[in-house]
């Protein structure tokens, strides 16, 4: 029989000595510890947002995990987690469009919607728009000519002060406001737009960042950004090859889709959406009625034109004018179909959208693969 362990007697209680747990416990208890004193810190991450700042004396104290973690002094206690105050949003709504042209109708001074559509190049729809604008504000004005931009004095806008607007016209993207002798021509492209507004209103934007400030008694003409602003003799202006190398307009009274077709078969391995694009053969076409055209026409945009029957070509061109002009004439910008829908599905057949880009410029291209296959 093996001999029984001694036994102290403490008055009288006898204790035996307990085990000691070996190194294996030990580490396993300390795993489970530091994995628990880690999970609460998780938690405390997730419950509500951190900002990192210096930690107070009392945070080994005050901290959810204190009593897991070792005690570390003020100075060394490292971040420390501070709920942070949720923002008060002190942005104003914007004012609806609606409601700008009502108050403009009884004349007060807050300031009018911008002559531009979205964030891409103006197209032909957004031009006309801009031009019968002019033609109902300041068209037979003498108007006071300003630049607070360098980039304004650059293009001599100050040498119309004091004259006085004669022409609108628009061809495609470009606008040409003429004043006898001199002529203002300007291409918004993706960054430029024009502002109306009363005297004395507020700006969108700071005045500092104006290119041309044309205005009367009434109105304020004010453009800001693009990258086409020059003024000069109107002959000299109208030969410039940016204006007398452009197609026909597409919103032309005169259009024909007939003569245009000829034109866009200049290059028959052409794709047909890189076609519509080239304003040399057709002007006023963008990157939204390229492929808004396309999709109401059911014809593919990457099918080269050589492929492409005269009966299609026409229907994409009818198509495009059509909404652009609708467009013009409803004051807002085209309520897209296709363009920009991208990982959306076809609001014709469900199917999903594809988008790549296309031509030399890689314009974006959006098309239905089982409408316009």
């Amino acid at each position: 029989m093996p001999p029984m362990p001694a036994a102290r007697v403490s008055g009288l209680r006898a204790e035996t000595p307990r085990a000691t747990a070996s190194a294996r416990s030990q580490m396993l208890e300390t795993r489970i510890v530091v994995r628990r004193a880690a999970g609460l810190l998780r938690a405390a991450r997730v419950m509500a947002p951190i900002a990192m700042s210096l930690p107070p004396p009392s945070f080994a104290i005050a901290s959810p995990w204190a009593s897991v973690l070792p005690k570390r002094s003020a100075r060394s206690a490292g971040w420390v987690a501070k709920k942070m105050p949720r923002p008060i949003a002190s942005r104003l709504a914007p004012i609806p469009r609606a409601t700008c042209r009502a108050v403009e109708s009884i004349g007060t001074s807050l300031p009018t919607s911008p002559v531009r559509d979205h964030g891409g190049v103006a197209e032909g729809d957004t031009i006309l728009r801009l031009a019968r604008r002019f033609e109902s504000t300041l068209l037979g004005e003498t108007v006071a000519a300003s630049a607070p931009n360098p980039r304004g004095k650059a293009a001599r806008i100050e040498r119309l002060d004091g004259q006085t607007l004669e022409a609108v016209e628009s061809h495609g993207k470009h606008l040409l406001l003429g004043f006898g002798e001199l002529s203002l021509h300007c291409h918004l492209g993706m960054s430029g737009g024009w502002h109306f507004y009363r005297p004395r209103s507020r700006w969108r934007r700071p005045r500092s960042s104006a290119w041309a400030v044309l205005s009367n008694e009434e109105w304020e003409a004010v453009q800001f950004g693009g990258p086409t602003l020059q003024v000069g003799p109107t002959a000299r202006v109208r030969r410039n090859p940016q204006w007398t190398r452009l197609g026909p307009d597409i919103l032309a009274a005169d259009f024909d889709p007939e003569a245009v077709i000829p034109a866009l078969r200049a290059d028959p391995t052409r794709g047909l959406g890189d076609a519509l694009l080239d304003q040399h053969l057709v002007a006023g076409i963008g990157n939204i009625f390229k492929s808004e055209a396309c999709f109401a026409a059911r014809v593919d945009p990457w099918r080269a034109v050589g492929d492409v029957s005269d009966e299609e070509l026409g229907k994409v061109l009818i198509a495009a004018r059509e909404q652009m002009l609708s467009a013009v004439e409803l004051g807002t910008r085209h309520n897209f179909q296709i363009y920009k829908r991208r990982q959306s599905v076809c609001p014709s057949c469900r199917g999903p959208v594809s988008s790549r880009g296309q031509g030399d410029a890689n314009r974006t291209t959006y098309w239905c693969p089982r409408c316009q296959g």
